[in-house]
């Protein structure tokens, strides 16, 4: 991985392929091993960044720098910066996607907007996640951090769907003799603050924005994607049914052809070359007031917008 040292600490981040930007935001309590799928995926036609958040996976883990949501997006904005990115698209899981959400509203470079499975609005931090900001300082033990993340995969997955190896990759930088108090500093850092405020602003947004939940995510109901999806006019949702909060570990094979293919129409305005083979497996909804009701509700998206393989 490279690293890059940024006002609270050294970002470690997988830098792959060529091509406009898109930038891949994980979540709590993960890493960028996340995106192992959809890193090569995407990386014939952009470059692909894919950093493991400050306090997380094989970044820093610093004891006095701030680890919320807003230090973040500063980070990850002055990676980018570094980096001389002048246009991205920015994908984000969880945490990752709220980060995701303050990167559009302070950046001017940002051109396309994924959201799975996002925190938003003032419904974070979970309940689970509360029962981890509360650990006392004593109690915090690689033991304990292995059962954060063990719980939360188990809890966030309606079937078990990950490899050992792939649940060990995660608990690599929490296992001994590693410290672990950054995983419980990260934990006490999601505060709430720093997304309600986007509701309002989010009217103005006029980036293309895909919207991708589980239908049965615990920790994140569909209704908040069904509330992003009425706050952000240019966006079009999908729901997948049968999966939890963690879609790109539990449904890769679904969204990220998906993924792939949003970007290319909505961020590369690259037109279809030929009609590529296999079904749109995940019904996709625009904005509510972009569809007549009285008609057959047939997945719709927003008028300049493609989605999935067929369009």
């Amino acid at each position: 991985m490279n690293h890059f040292d940024t006002s609270g600490g050294a970002l470690a981040y997988h830098d792959e392929g060529d091509g406009p930007a898109v930038v891949l935001l994980h979540g709590f309590p993960l890493s960028s091993h996340l995106w192992r799928g959809l890193m090569p995926a995407l990386a014939s036609r952009h470059r692909v960044l894919a950093p493991d958040l400050l306090g997380l996976g094989a970044s820093d883990k610093p004891a006095s720098a701030p680890l919320g949501i807003r230090a973040q997006a500063r980070y990850v904005s002055e990676l980018l910066t570094h980096l001389d990115i002048d246009r991205v698209a920015v994908v984000g899981h969880s945490t990752g996607g709220g980060i995701a959400q303050l990167l559009v509203e302070e950046r001017d470079d940002v051109e396309a907007l994924v959201l799975i499975d996002s925190i938003a609005f003032d419904r974070w931090p979970t309940e689970a996640t509360g029962e981890v900001q509360v650990v006392p300082a004593q109690e915090e033990t690689n033991a304990a951090a292995e059962l954060v993340v063990r719980s939360a995969l188990r809890l966030g997955t309606v079937e078990d769907q990950l490899t050992e190896d792939d649940v060990r990759a995660y608990l690599a930088p929490w296992t001994a003799p590693e410290p672990v108090d950054g995983l419980f500093r990260f934990a006490r850092a999601l505060d709430g603050i720093g997304l309600k405020h986007l509701e309002h602003a989010m009217a103005d947004w006029a980036l293309p924005t895909l919207i991708l939940w589980g239908e049965d995510d615990p920790f994140h109901p569909a209704e908040i994607a069904e509330r992003l999806n009425a706050a952000i006019p240019s966006s079009a949702l999908g729901l997948v049914p049968g999966c939890g909060h963690f879609l790109p570990d539990e449904a890769p094979e679904t969204i990220f052809p998906i993924i792939a293919e949003y970007l290319r129409a909505n961020y590369l305005r690259i037109p279809h070359g030929h009609q590529p083979t296999g079904p749109v497996l995940v019904p996709l909804r625009a904005a509510p007031g972009m569809i007549d009701e009285d008609e057959d509700p047939e997945p719709t998206v927003a008028p300049d917008q493609e989605v999935g393989p067929n369009g």
